[in-house]
C-alpha cells in the first residue's frame, strides 16, 4: 500500500484553514451584529475602538478556532486511520461534523439571542421551568420543532451527498502522519489562548461570545476548582482562595467575621433589623381581592393600540376612583419568585407565607381561582395557600379546560372568560358574613399573547406566534395590548360581580402585574432575563384610596394589604429602593437597585460591569466595578449589601426550615 504523507498533511492543513476562516468569520459578524463590540451597541459596556483592541481580538477568534480545530483533527483522523476510514471520506466526515457543529452552535446561540440578549443562562433557563430543569426542557422546547425539522432535513442531504463520496475514497490515511502531536499542539495552543484572554478585561468580556471560548473555559475552571466552590483558575474573576470552599466570587459572606467570603465591598455588615410583626386590632375586616395579571407592563394602563382604542378602560376608571402607582416593581421578573415575595413579605428565599396565615388567623375564608397551576415552581406552597385555602381551582385542576395543547406544568392555561366565571359563580355563592380573601390570575399577556378564543377587542390583525419577530413590532404590540384588554375587561367583570353582590364598598380590591414584558424593546423579548424598566416594572391599581411608598415592590404587598384590612403591621419594612436580582439569588447573573431618587444601579457579578440608568432620559453610564466604587461609592454600597442582606436572610430561613419538624 502507498501512502502520500506530504499530500495527506496538505489536505489536512487546507481543510482546517478552511474551516477556521468559514466559522471564525461567520461567528465574528454574527458577534458584531447582535453586540456591535468593534462599533458600539445599545449598552455595550466595552467596545473595542481601538486598532490594537481590534486586531488582538480577531487573531484570538482565529487563532483558537483553528487551534481547536487543529486538536479536534489530530483525535479525528487518529481514529479514522484505526478505523480504516478512506482518506476523502475522513476528510468530508471532520469537515460535516465541525461545520455542523460550528454554524449549528452558531444558529442555536443567536436566535436565542434575538428573544433574550445576550442575558439567557441556565439559571434563567431553569427559572423558565419554575425551578425545575424538565419543565424548562418543555418550554423552550416549543420553540425549537422547527430548528430540528431543518437539522433533520440538511442531515438528510449530508447523508446523501456522504455516499456519493464514499464511491470514490479509496486512499488511506499515511500512517507517518503525527497525529497525537497535531491534537496535542492544538490542545495547548488552545489552551495558553484561553488563560491569555482572560487576563485581559477589556478582551474577556468579548471572549464570552465566542462559542469554543464558551466550552473551553467552562472545562477549564471545572478541572482548576479544586475546592469544588464552582470557581477556578481560568475565570475572568479567579479563585482568590482556590482551596478555601468558603472564599470565592459570589460566596455567602458572613456578617461581621472580618473576612470578605464574596470579594465584594469588604466584609458584610448587618444592621439588625426589627422583625415584621402584625396585630389584628379586631372589628370587621373588608373582603379582599388580590387581582394578578400575568406579565403586564406598567405602561399597558395607559396605553391604546394602534387603532386608537384605550388598552385598559376598566383599571383606568379604578385608578381614577382609588389609587394607582407608576413606579411598582417585580423583583425578579418571574412569575414563581414574584408570587412568593408578594405572600411572604420578603424577597429572600424560603420564607413563611405570612400573608395567608395572617388572614386564616383573623378568621378570613381564602378562595384561589387561577389561570396557571400554581404547582408550577411550588407557588402553591411558596404562597401558602394549598394549605389555607378553603376553595382552590387551578388550571392544573381543570387541565382538560386548558386554552393550549401543551399539558406541561409551565403551559398550563385558563381561559381569562373561564376565570372570571367561576369567580361570578363564587360571588353568588359566598358567605359574606365571614371576610373573604380571594387570589386571582389571568393569563392571557403572556407570550404568545394570544389564543384560540381570546376575543378581539383591539384589533383583528393578532400576530400568529410564528410571526413574533422583531420586524413586527408594531404587530406585536396590538396583539400583546389586545391580551391585556381582555385581562382588563374580566377585572370589570370581577367588579360587577361584587357591585351586584353588595360588597363593593366593603372590598379592598388591588391589581397588581406580576412582572413586566419586554416587547422587543432595544432588541428583547419577554421577561425574566434582563433588570429593566420594561421588564420589572409592572401596574399597581386599588379601588380605595392608599398610601403608597414612592416606589415600592411585590415584598411590601403583604404589609399594604394587612395594614388597609384591620390589621396593626409594624417592623421596618425592606430598605429604601427596590432590590432586583435575574437567574439565581446566590449566583445571580445580574443584581440591581432602584435607588429612592429614581436611579437604576445594576451590577453583572461574574463580569464587574456596572450600569446606572438616570431617572429622566439620558444615557446610561457603563463602569468597571472599581471604577463605580469611586464614582458611586454609597450607592454601590448600598446594592451589595442589600444582595449580602437578602442572601444571609434566605441562608437563615433554609437553616429554620432544616430544624422545624416534618
Amino acid at each position: 500500500m502507498q501512502y502520500r504523507v506530504g499530500a495527506d498533511k496538505r489536505a489536512l492543513i487546507l481543510i482546517i484553514l478552511a474551516l477556521s476562516l468559514v466559522l471564525s468569520g461567520a461567528e465574528l459578524a454574527l458577534i458584531e451584529l447582535k453586540y456591535g463590540i468593534f462599533q458600539g451597541g445599545f449598552l455595550q459596556a466595552r467596545p473595542l475602538s481601538q486598532p490594537g483592541q481590534r486586531i488582538a481580538y480577531l487573531l484570538f477568534v482565529l487563532g483558537l478556532n483553528t487551534a481547536v480545530l487543529i486538536a479536534l483533527a489530530g483525535l479525528w483522523q487518529g481514529l479514522a486511520r484505526r478505523l480504516g476510514v478512506r482518506r476523502r471520506l475522513g476528510l468530508f466526515d471532520f469537515s460535516l461534523a465541525m461545520l455542523s457543529l460550528g454554524l449549528g452552535g452558531l444558529a442555536l446561540r443567536f436566535q436565542l439571542h434575538a428573544y433574550f440578549g445576550d442575558l439567557l443562562s441556565f439559571a434563567v433557563a431553569r427559572n423558565l421551568g419554575g425551578g425545575s430543569l424538565v419543565q424548562a426542557l418543555h418550554y423552550i422546547a416549543e420553540e425549537g420543532l422547527m430548528a430540528l425539522a431543518g437539522l433533520a432535513l440538511l442531515l438528510g442531504l449530508a447523508y446523501l451527498l456522504r455516499r456519493r463520496v464514499a464511491r470514490g475514497a479509496e486512499q488511506l490515511w499515511s500512517p507517518a502522519l503525527p497525529m497525537g502531536r497535531f491534537a496535542l499542539a492544538g490542545g495547548v495552543v488552545a489552551v495558553v489562548l484561553v488563560a491569555a484572554v482572560n487576563r485581559s478585561e477589556d478582551l474577556a468580556v468579548h471572549a464570552k461570545r465566542v462559542n469554543t471560548h464558551l466550552v473551553l473555559d467552562a472545562a477549564l475552571n471545572t478541572l482548576t476548582d479544586f475546592d469544588g466552590d464552582g470557581y477556578g483558575m481560568f475565570a475572568m474573576v479567579r479563585d482568590p482562595a482556590p482551596f478555601d470552599t468558603t472564599v470565592y466570587p459570589g460566596a455567602l459572606d458572613i456578617p461581621d467575621d472580618g473576612k470578605d467570603q464574596d470579594g465584594l465591598a469588604g466584609d458584610f455588615h448587618r444592621e439588625p433589623a426589627p422583625e415584621l410583626r402584625v396585630v389584628d386590632r379586631g372589628g370587621r375586616h373588608p373582603h379582599l381581592v388580590l387581582v394578578v395579571l400575568e406579565s403586564t407592563r406598567a405602561d399597558a394602563l395607559q396605553a391604546r393600540a394602534s387603532t386608537g382604542i384605550d388598552a385598559m378602560p376598566q383599571l383606568q376608571m379604578l385608578a381614577a376612583e382609588g389609587t394607582h402607582s407608576e413606579h411598582y416593581y417585580s423583583h425578579t421578573g418571574f412569575t414563581t419568585s414574584s408570587l412568593r415575595a408578594m405572600f411572604t413579605a420578603s424577597v429572600a428565599d424560603h420564607g413563611e407565607p405570612m400573608l395567608s396565615a395572617q388572614l386564616k388567623v383573623a378568621g378570613y375564608r381564602l378562595n384561589v381561582i387561577s389561570g396557571q397551576d400554581e404547582s408550577f415552581g411550588d407557588m402553591d406552597r411558596n404562597t401558602g395557600l394549598l394549605r389555607h385555602a378553603s376553595h382552590y381551582s387551578d388550571a392544573g385542576r381543570h387541565a382538560d379546560r386548558r386554552v393550549f395543547a401543551n399539558a406541561s406544568a409551565g403551559s398550563l392555561t385558563l381561559s381569562n372568560d373561564d376565570v372570571a366565571t367561576q369567580f361570578e359563580q363564587l360571588v353568588g355563592d359566598a358567605d359574606f358574613s365571614r371576610p373573604q380573601f380571594v387570589y386571582l390570575n389571568f393569563q392571557s399577556p403572556h407570550f404568545p399573547y394570544h389564543y384560540k378564543g381570546l376575543p378581539q377587542r383591539l384589533t383583528t390583525d393578532l400576530l400568529a406566534r410564528k410571526d413574533i419577530k422583531p420586524e413586527h413590532r408594531k404587530g406585536l404590540r396590538d396583539t400583546y395590548l389586545n391580551a391585556c384588554s381582555d385581562a382588563d375587561a374580566q377585572v370589570g367583570r370581577v367588579v360587577r360581580a361584587l357591585k351586584a353582590a353588595g360588597q363593593w364598598s366593603n372590598t379592598l380590591l388591588v391589581v397588581v402585574g406580576d412582572h413586566g414584558e419586554a416587547l422587543f424593546d432595544s432588541g428583547y423579548l419577554g421577561h425574566g432575563f434582563q433588570i429593566s424598566e420594561e421588564q420589572m416594572r409592572t401596574v399597581f391599581v386599588s379601588n380605595r384610596r392608599l398610601q403608597l411608598p414612592d416606589l415600592f415592590g411585590h415584598a411590601d404587598l403583604a404589609r399594604l394589604l394587612l395594614s388597609n384590612s384591620g390589621f396593626q403591621v409594624s417592623g421596618a419594612r425592606e430598605e429604601a429602593g427596590v432590590f432586583h436580582y435575574v437567574g439565581l439569588l446566590d449566583r445571580p447573573d445580574q443584581i440591581g437597585l432602584h435607588l429612592p431618587d429614581g436611579r437604576l444601579l445594576t451590577l453583572e457579578p461574574t463580569l464587574r460591569v456596572v450600569r446606572l440608568k438616570p431617572a429622566a432620559e439620558g444615557p446610561v453610564r457603563v463602569m468597571s466595578l472599581n471604577e463605580a466604587m469611586q464614582q458611586e461609592p454609597s450607592a454601590v454600597q448600598a446594592l451589595i449589601t442589600r444582595w449580602e442582606s437578602v442572601r444571609w436572610q434566605s441562608h437563615l430561613n433554609r437553616m429554620a426550615q432544616k430544624t422545624q419538624p416534618a
